[in-house]
Parts: C-alpha cells; sequence; structure tokens
C-alpha cells in the first residue's frame, strides 16, 4: 500500500531535521579531531608566504595555493562523508526491525520489497546510494565547475563517466529488487 503523500512529506522533514542533527555532530567531531590540525598548518604557510589574511583581497594564486593544500583535499573528503552520514542515517535504520526511517516510523510509513517482505540489507544500500548519490555529483558538478577558471580539476572527465555508469546500473538493480 503507497503512503499518502502529506505521510510521506512529514516524515522527510522529520528525517532532514535528525539528518541534519547528525551532520552538525559531524562537522563538530571532525573539526576538532581532523580538519583543526590543516586549517592551523595551512594559515601558518599562508601568513609565512603571503603575509596577513585578508579574505576581500584574494588573489588567483592564493586560490591556486587553497585548492593544492591538503586542508583543501580533506575538506573534499569531509563533504564526501556529510553525503555518508545521510546514506548511512537511510540504510541503517531501513535495516532495523522498524523497515523504516524514525521519520517515517513517527508517520506509520515502512518501506517493503516487491513482494511484501522485510528489504534485504543489499537493497537498503542501493536504496541508500540511489537516494543521495545524486546529490553529490551535483555538488561537484556545480564545485567543480567554479573550480575550471583557475585549471582546478577536483573530478576528471574519466572519473565523472565511470562514476555516472555505476550510477545507472545502481539505479537499473534497484528497478530489478
Amino acid at each position: 500500500v503507497v503512503s499518502p503523500i502529506k505521510n510521506r512529506f512529514f516524515a522527510f522533514l522529520i528525517d532532514v531535521f535528525f539528518i541534519y542533527l547528525l551532520r552538525f555532530i559531524y562537522i563538530n567531531i571532525s573539526i576538532q579531531f581532523w580538519l583543526k590540525d590543516y586549517f592551523i598548518k595551512f594559515l601558518e604557510k599562508y601568513k609565512m608566504l603571503y603575509g596577513s589574511f585578508d579574505l576581500t583581497k584574494i588573489t588567483n594564486i592564493e586560490v591556486v595555493f587553497f585548492l593544492r593544500s591538503d586542508l583543501f583535499k580533506n575538506l573534499v573528503l569531509f563533504v564526501i562523508g556529510m553525503f555518508m552520514v545521510s546514506m548511512l542515517y537511510d540504510v541503517i535504520f531501513l535495516l532495523t526491525k522498524w523497515s523504516a526511517t524514525f521519520g517515517q516510523k513517527i508517520c506509520g510509513i515502512y518501506v517493503i520489497s516487491k513482494d511484501g517482505q522485510k528489504i534485504k540489507w543489499y537493497q537498503c544500500l542501493v536504496r541508500g546510494v540511489m537516494m543521495n548519490t545524486p546529490w553529490m555529483f551535483i555538488f561537484f558538478i556545480i564545485f567543480g565547475k567554479n573550480l575550471s577558471i583557475y585549471e582546478i580539476n577536483v573530478v576528471d572527465k574519466q572519473t565523472f563517466i565511470i562514476s555516472m555508469l555505476l550510477f545507472n546500473i545502481s539505479f537499473l538493480i534497484l528497478l530489478t529488487l
């Protein structure tokens, strides 16, 4: 039985609240125990090369310096981690006896397979990837286009094409589950 759209919408809003709460925790832990040292090292090296840091007077050379730094590379991993939080939220909750995310449970929605049974772990994984991967690609496409003026490629064409092929194959697998 398909749930009414208003139930799905309220479940979505509840899930968004909890995902943002988890992301807030992820951000704080990441900054405190992972990224803080990269920020400090970057600023020390930046001040040594360019003097004081003034956000209103950044040159292209300084932008390229940032884009080629360890801080930037770790920030890209950090952003991927942000998407992983959303994906894991979906996957882990769907694997529980509820077969629903927290928002879906509150709204009386359950996720089941076509045969009416509880969905299997691989179905949860494909569903989680399919629901979250497009947003990550959109982010990197927009971000990558903005960086192309500095001749920096965040995602090269070959990686993007392979990723999109894997995404489409995953979608086809999801349709058959």
